[in-house]
């Protein structure tokens, strides 16, 4: 493994067709960084293969409404991150029994390249006796059960195509993750189809580590394209621009949860003070109106309350902070900031 040489003489000429980078990351900011990076800002002339594991997180698409796909108390409780990625489609878990594939190369035609880039996987899961086959527009099926999702973005004449393969995840706290009460929010942005899923490694007659399927799958993307594996590190320089587009974008709170589409939130509860229901509407992650209705007894105008909360972040911990300045128990009676809290955001 080495640094980027410009000249391959292994090869026979200048560049080889297909080039694998090194990383070793778990952090999820980092890799999501490390995508956009190579796609907008690194100059590559070569087809471009990542593979790569998320530490515990929900990975959201571009186009989705991050409250309307998370299991907001879980995610928090169990220390679960929440990022969004540049390409649409659909929420998913990732943990480090899930490998991921990126892969970046020229293309001008725009059309959905997903079944193409699919081909090794499935190549490589036949290697093992696993009747894998492409379904839809981007998953792959075992036996009628989704090991694999993948999605893709276009950039100028560039196309990124990513991907999980579900080899050893907790499927338990994928689907928690997942969880969301329909009942008591209706969103405007693309919901997450929640289909049948399995891992992988149960469909192994002989069981193997997730570190011996990621070299078998690398070596399959070369075998496809016909050159040896070619594995390479980036530079200091290109690390410094990736971690500074980590921290500038993918781990703002404006990235993540204030680009989610419009929202219009219906939360109820009976509590001590009374049935208790508050309407949301909020776009870009900024309530433009907050409505609070039930059976309550007001100590002072609830719509005092109201505008006060209208126009901040419909973010758990900015309305903890608002409230401490405003406590909810001076407008209607018996209730806590606590109670409240817990509706909007159980």
């Amino acid at each position: 493994m080495g640094s980027w040489p410009r000249s391959f003489p292994q090869f026979g000429r200048k560049e080889p067709f297909l080039i694998q980078i090194n990383n070793s990351s778990t952090n999820p900011f980092l890799n999501l960084a490390l995508e956009e990076y190579l796609l907008k800002q690194k100059d590559l002339k070569e087809k471009i293969l990542i593979l790569w594991r998320n530490e515990p997180a929900v990975v959201i698409g571009k186009n989705q409404n991050a409250y309307g796909e998370i299991n907001l108390p879980f995610v928090e409780k169990n220390q679960i991150h929440v990022v969004r990625r540049m390409s649409g489609g659909g929420a998913v878990y990732h943990d480090l029994g899930n490998l991921n594939f990126t892969i970046l190369e020229q293309e001008d035609h725009r059309q959905n390249q997903m079944r193409v880039f699919s081909a090794p996987i499935i190549r490589c899961l036949r290697k093992y006796g696993i009747r894998a086959e492409f379904s839809g527009r981007n998953d792959i099926l075992v036996e009628g059960e989704k090991v694999s999702g993948s999605a893709q973005y276009f950039w100028k004449n560039r196309v990124l195509c990513h991907g999980t393969l579900l080899y050893a995840t907790d499927l338990k706290k994928l689907s928690n993750s997942l969880k969301v009460d329909k009942r008591k929010i209706r969103a405007k942005g693309i919901a997450s189809v929640r289909s049948r899923i399995e891992n992988i490694e149960t469909f192994m007659a002989k069981k193997i580590s997730l570190e011996e399927f990621a070299e078998v799958l690398a070596e399959t993307f070369f075998e496809e394209v016909g050159e040896k594996r070619c594995v390479v590190d980036l530079s200091e320089k290109d690390h410094e621009k990736i971690a500074a587009l980590k921290k500038a974008k993918y781990e703002t709170w404006q990235w993540n949860f204030g680009q989610s589409p419009a929202i219009d939130q219906v939360r109820e509860e009976r509590v001590r003070a009374g049935q208790i229901a508050v309407a949301v509407k909020a776009e870009g992650g900024i309530i433009k109106s907050f409505k609070i209705t039930g059976d309550f007894f007001e100590r002072n105008p609830i719509e005092v309350l109201e505008e006060r909360l209208t126009g901040q972040r419909f973010e758990k911990k900015e309305i903890e902070a608002v409230l401490r300045t405003i406590p909810v128990s001076e407008y209607i009676f018996d209730l806590s900031n606590e109670e409240l809290i817990q509706i909007l955001f159980s």
